[in-house]
């Protein structure tokens, strides 16, 4: 489902603005990721894992074109390779916060709570990740982006150093 949404939702993003599809997506996803805590059969988790796929295809792309809207053109090999980076530490420490999570609920809770923990943890972050966005990501519409403006730091002696 997100192979098939994220061509759909890159070309939505590129009407319809960037912000907005990075708080829709990560609104949607954070949603169904708490949603998963009230499946109580195989079915139920695959609509939900449908629909997960369908919303979360849109936060890498659209974060990307805010990257690159927001970056000036000698600073993007840098950026991306921060995003990079931050992706693959979250790939790494999603799993293993998820069974921690798990471990301690289970030894506290019992194991039914146990396995529904980490996915309320990734709805409650996916949201908040909606708000941060909503916060301190400005709009699309707005002319005056960041790759437009010259940095004080690389402009401070005229010759762009």
């Amino acid at each position: 489902s997100a192979a098939v949404s994220a061509w759909f939702l890159g070309r939505v993003s590129d009407a319809w603005g960037h912000r907005r599809l990075l708080i829709l997506s990560c609104t949607v996803a954070g949603g169904v990721s708490i949603g998963y805590i009230f499946a109580s059969h195989v079915s139920h988790l695959c609509i939900l894992r449908t629909a997960f796929g369908l919303a979360a295809a849109g936060m890498i792309p659209a974060a990307n074109a805010i990257i690159r809207r927001t970056t000036h053109d000698r600073n993007l090999g840098k950026a991306y390779g921060v995003t990079s980076s931050v992706t693959a530490i979250g790939w790494a420490t999603g799993p293993l916060t998820g069974g921690f999570l798990h471990d301690y609920v289970a030894r506290v809770y019992g194991e039914s709570a146990a396995v529904r923990a980490p996915f309320l943890l990734m709805g409650l972050v996916l949201l908040a990740a909606a708000v941060l966005v909503v916060l301190w990501v400005r709009d699309d519409g707005d002319s005056t982006a960041i790759a437009d403006k010259p940095h004080p730091l690389c402009e401070a002696d005229g010759n762009g150093v």
